[in-house]
């Protein structure tokens, strides 16, 4: 299954889920009417229901979705994978969830209800289903695992696709927006040079922009940007089994340092977050988003750069990386990208508080204050980009 996984999320299978998933994030923010504000009482929660409904998309296929059309609350399939969230702690632990997270319970099952008809009449072989859904439903069909268990165990695959990636977001959303004149003028300007625009005699003439995706990373400031959310809120737990016995040295160790005796056998467990917030490797400055401290400016700078790169692992370290890693950081970037190349975002604000991540994720998650609407935003498309199609290209 490991083997299938990472097939799934390379090479053109990873292609064609990006852009699955930027076609219906685009398609969501393309439908935003021109010169009218939209008001998102909370842009958390805006966040948490827009995501998924691109990601479901894109993974089980648009035309037999089970997360979009199947009740009176078209979200309530989705509201259940966060409820499921809340308690996935406990329900892997398994000890009396029905009495300690019943919501998470009854959320799980309502999930294995509402998958079940997907697995039972095969639409995982739909065309329009991405490679991570079909191919893990081939490889345990093949050997014999019936649709019935099939319905209970790929509610993880949603739930592994949204849980850090929308706080994830959240945090890139409101750190560029809450800077209009300094983090995000720059972040504009490097998208703004891989954007081109042609006019589309079938939209009845208005403008298509596109925007390529496969580049964002590339660009200096929105790289920046990116890691230095990562640094300041992933706290991810790393977890390692110590093959054989291994002695580590703390650099300094001829000179009063620090040996440690790892025995084979032994589990060894890090906190990301303690390193990445860590003032002796950061600075006094490390509880601060900066993203300038990732920028070059001479070549004693890269090699401090490249140091600094060694210091954050948010999606693990050695030769066991997070499969889905190159999809998360680009549908993160492509997201913010197209807001902030089409549309401005008014009232946004960093929440006063943050929240530890929860047992099982990696993100930190915001807490508002009591202010009144602190959590509001408005969303409206740019002047000037009031006749944009967007789009992207990968």
């Amino acid at each position: 299954m490991t083997d299938t996984i990472h097939a799934s999320l390379t090479g053109e299978n990873l292609r064609e889920l990006k852009a699955a998933c930027y076609g219906e994030v685009a398609g969501i923010l393309n439908g935003l009417a021109p010169r009218e504000t939209v008001r998102i009482p909370d842009s958390y929660e805006w966040l948490s229901l827009v995501i998924p409904r691109a990601f479901t998309a894109a993974l089980f296929g648009e035309k037999n979705n089970p997360f979009a059309g199947r009740n009176d609350d078209n979200d309530k399939g989705i509201r259940a994978i966060w409820e499921f969230d809340k308690g996935v702690a406990v329900l892997a632990l398994d000890r009396f969830p029905g009495l300690i997270v019943p919501k998470a319970v009854e959320a799980r099952r309502y999930l294995w209800d509402l998958i079940a008809p997907y697995y039972e009449a095969e639409l995982w072989r739909g065309e329009d289903v991405s490679a991570i859904i079909r191919n893990r439903a081939e490889k345990v069909t093949r050997e014999g695992v019936p649709w019935t268990v099939l319905a209970r165990t790929e509610i993880n695959i949603p739930w592994a696709a949204v849980t850090n990636t929308v706080p994830d977001l959240f945090w890139l959303m409101v750190h560029v927006f809450s800077r209009p004149s300094s983090a995000l003028e720059r972040f504009r300007a490097e998208v703004a040079e891989l954007t081109t625009f042609s006019v589309d005699k079938d939209k009845d003439g208005r403008r298509t922009a596109t925007i390529d995706a496969e580049q964002l990373e590339k660009k200096p400031y929105v790289s920046a940007v990116y890691w230095e959310t990562h640094r300041l809120y992933n706290e991810n737990l790393g977890n390692r089994r110590v093959m054989r016995d291994t002695v580590l040295r703390d650099p300094d160790a001829d000179n009063g340092g620090r040996e440690y005796r790892l025995e084979k056998g032994v589990n060894v467990q890090w906190a990301t977050g303690a390193a990445h917030r860590d003032e002796g490797l950061w600075g006094p400055d490390a509880d601060e988003w900066r993203p300038e401290r990732w920028l070059e400016t001479s070549s004693l700078e890269k090699k401090k750069i490249m140091a600094m790169k060694a210091r954050i692992f948010p999606f693990g370290g050695g030769r066991n990386l997070c499969p889905g890693r190159a999809f998360a950081i680009s549908e993160a970037l492509g997201l913010v990208a197209v807001l902030a190349a089409g549309f401005d975002l008014e009232g946004v604000r960093v929440p006063d508080k943050v929240t530890a991540a929860r047992m099982g994720a990696a993100m930190r998650r915001p807490e508002w204050g009591p202010e009144k609407d602190a959590s509001s935003m408005g969303i409206r498309r740019r002047v000037g980009y009031e006749d944009v199609v967007w789009g992207f290209k990968f």
